[in-house]
């Protein structure tokens, strides 16, 4: 990924309610306001599969949804193409997946949390980079399509 000019902040509001858009907007606008010259923001609901991909691969920050525990297919998408996510990533979801650690920059339902953690990567843009090495490297080692199927089969297999 390449991070010359503005940072690409992206949020797809296809279930504002159940993604906590309500925070994620504001936090975004208050972003917006703050670093005009710094960051360009997408906002786009139901695009089809194939335009929403295209949307992600200008995306540097892709932010998923803040009122869940754990990151879902969005965050998955974005991380398998290098993106630095934000999205529910609670010591449950670490647990339950069974991972030591993740890239996805847990958030949560509050304007500030967003604004902050937002802001720290905008200061930091080298941590972005970071992320994004790290991203595809999680996809690779966590979710890859191989080893998900062979732990669907071994499950399907016992019943």
């Amino acid at each position: 990924m390449e991070l010359n000019g503005k940072i690409v902040i992206y949020h797809s509001s296809n279930r504002p309610v159940f993604k906590g858009s309500k925070f994620i907007n504001e936090a975004l606008e208050i972003i917006q306001e703050r670093y005009p010259e710094d960051v360009e923001v997408i906002n786009a609901s139901f695009l089809p599969l194939e335009e929403y991909l295209s949307a992600i691969n200008r995306t540097h920050i892709l932010i998923d949804q803040c009122r869940s525990y754990s990151y879902a297919m969005n965050a998955l998408y974005s991380l398998a193409k290098g993106k630095v996510v934000l999205s529910g990533c609670e010591e449950e979801c670490v647990k339950e997946w069974g991972i030591e650690d993740s890239p996805v920059v847990n958030i949560r339902p509050n304007v500030d949390d967003i604004v902050n953690k937002l802001e720290y990567l905008i200061l930091n843009r080298d941590l972005i980079l970071k992320l994004s090495l790290e991203s595809r490297k999680f996809v690779e080692q966590n979710h890859n399509h191989v080893d998900t199927a062979q732990k669907f089969l071994k499950e399907w297999d016992k019943l």
